[in-house]
């Protein structure tokens, strides 16, 4: 899985320090999931906090000079949307992005 290609493929928009902050946080989640861990609201409260940690990329992007336009936003929710449905269907997605600023 290629995270964040988008992104990563548009330097001037996106400066790759910035990208790569979101993305090691996706990898948490990756291994997150890989650990084994199944019980549903454990999991849940862990995307919760994974969110949180995201809500001060504007900051990081800023300081880059860019921002995190709704295009960056759809790339994050998409990518984030595709490893919660592979490894757990029972999961609202919607629900436990509730809190996210970007």
């Amino acid at each position: 899985m290629e995270l964040l290609k988008e992104m990563y493929e548009n330097t001037y928009e996106y400066p790759k320090y910035c990208t790569d902050y979101v993305k090691r946080e996706l990898i948490r989640l990756i291994e997150f999931f890989e650990s084994g861990e199944t019980r549903k609201s454990y999991i849940e409260e862990y995307i919760e906090e994974m969110i949180f940690e995201l809500n001060d990329i504007q900051e990081i992007f800023w300081n880059g000079e860019s921002d995190i336009d709704d295009f960056a936003s759809k790339c994050i929710v998409n990518e984030i949307t595709k490893i919660i449905t592979k490894y757990r269907d029972d999961i609202d997605v919607d629900k436990v992005l509730i809190n996210r600023k970007w």
